[in-house]
């Protein structure tokens, strides 16, 4: 789907799971500015990994079996899909709900609630690489430790830039994502 040469659909799949990983990235951001432990940034950011890996997995073996059934039909949706993800990047900037959801670390139940939550635009984004043949293991590691390495590294960030960045931080993470999401619409 992104590129014709092996280098080139990592570097495509890579590309992909940088522009989904920025939610992660701008939340971890914000809730390192909260001054988590390491254990914590550990246990969230694997979870975040977990579930970007096993969500695009999910989608790709539904897009590839409704590729298989409805050719036409899957490659339309699948490219609808990506268009409507690059404006929910976009309109996410404007959710004044994550800066409330940042403040209060996720555990137990709610971590999961979170991390599935945060992993359902590469799910669907897996069903757009299914209907267009992309293989599952290579996204699914890729989407992984993409989210993974993004998590711990907002983490980190946060942690060390609370008291330079202050109230600022929720709103430079959202101008993250808007140029990312307009980026993914020029390219499609």
């Amino acid at each position: 789907m992104i590129s014709n040469g092996l280098i080139g659909n990592y570097i495509g799949l890579t590309s992909l799971a940088l522009a989904l990983s920025l939610d992660a990235f701008s939340l971890c951001l914000a809730m390192g500015m909260t001054h988590p432990s390491f254990k914590t940034i550990l246990r969230i950011s694997l979870n975040i990994g977990l579930f970007h890996a096993f969500m695009p997995f999910i989608g790709i073996q539904i897009g590839s079996m409704l590729s298989n059934q409805f050719k036409s039909i899957a490659s339309i949706s699948g490219g609808a899909i990506l268009i409507f993800f690059g404006f929910q990047m976009i309109l996410e900037f404007f959710d004044k709900r994550k800066a409330r959801e940042a403040s209060t670390l996720p555990q137990g139940g709610k971590l999961l609630i979170f991390a599935l939550g945060l992993s359902f635009d590469s799910f669907s984004i897996g069903l757009s690489l299914g209907a267009y043949g992309e293989r599952p293991l290579s996204t699914c590691l890729i989407f992984g430790l993409v989210n993974l390495i993004l998590a711990c590294t907002g983490f980190l960030i946060g942690k060390k830039t609370h008291r330079f960045i202050g109230a600022y931080g929720e709103c430079i993470s959202g101008i993250f994502l808007i140029l990312l999401g307009t980026r993914m619409l020029l390219l499609l």
